[in-house]
């Protein structure tokens, strides 16, 4: 508690189900213990919890970014490529006439790893102010068979570059998106991925977080998973 009220969450469904009926939720109050133990109270049910400052309002459904599965296509060989598509969202915001979003092609690390469709308060950072943002799961990543997740063996810096340019022009040419504000974003062994897929032309701008950048170096002291690569 402080001065303002109760810190506001929203829980999970899960989470309501186990301690009270899923629609009496709104309202109760919780004690964190992993949250320095404060209380709170109840604001939401819907994905994971968040603590939100008690000053902040909380923002309805409509704000949070929906999760949309895709199948894309591969210009190599074909191939399908899995993602999730979160399209910009605030109900109290309309684009000019004519305005396209920008996009953020988001690359999980791994890399061996995969997106999947989760609440992500970043995410709704983007997409609350009318970025929207795809997770690429490209060839290699774990969720969608071996022989999907094999196709990365010996083509990290390949196969993950191509698919992920392959989401970005797939967007493009749905006419929905901006082709010309088209941004990649990796992190650790996806850093990797958005830095060679900067150099191919198709994006204004990325960032590669504590990426990988030099290959011989990791392959001496990373794990096996990775290293070879």
């Amino acid at each position: 508690d402080t001065a303002a009220g109760p810190a506001r969450v929203v829980v999970s469904a899960a989470l309501a189900d186990a301690l009270w009926p899923r629609q009496d939720a709104v309202g109760r109050r919780l004690h964190l213990e992993l949250y320095n133990g404060i209380t709170a109270e109840v604001a939401g049910v819907v994905g994971d919890v968040h603590v939100t400052d008690p000053r902040t309002p909380v923002r309805p459904i409509a704000y949070l970014p929906d999760a949309r599965p895709a199948q894309l296509s591969s210009r190599r060989n074909g191939r399908v490529i899995h993602a999730l598509v979160y399209p910009p969202a605030n109900p109290e915001v309309t684009a000019p006439e004519g305005e396209l979003p920008p996009f953020i092609v988001h690359i999980h690390g791994g890399p061996t790893s995969h997106s999947v469709p989760s609440l992500s308060m970043e995410k709704a950072f983007f997409t609350s102010r009318g970025i929207g943002i795809i997770d690429v799961n490209y060839g290699g990543s774990t969720g969608y068979g071996r022989a999907y997740r094999e196709q990365l063996r010996g083509q990290w810096g390949v196969v993950d570059v191509d698919d992920c340019l392959a989401a970005a022009r797939h967007l493009a040419a749905t006419g929905r998106v901006d082709g010309r504000r088209m941004l990649v974003r990796g992190s650790s062994a996806s850093g990797l991925t958005a830095l060679l897929a900067l150099t191919r032309g198709v994006f204004a701008a990325g960032a590669s977080l504590y990426g990988v950048a030099d290959l011989a170096a990791l392959a001496t002291d990373t794990h096996k998973f990775e290293a070879r690569y």
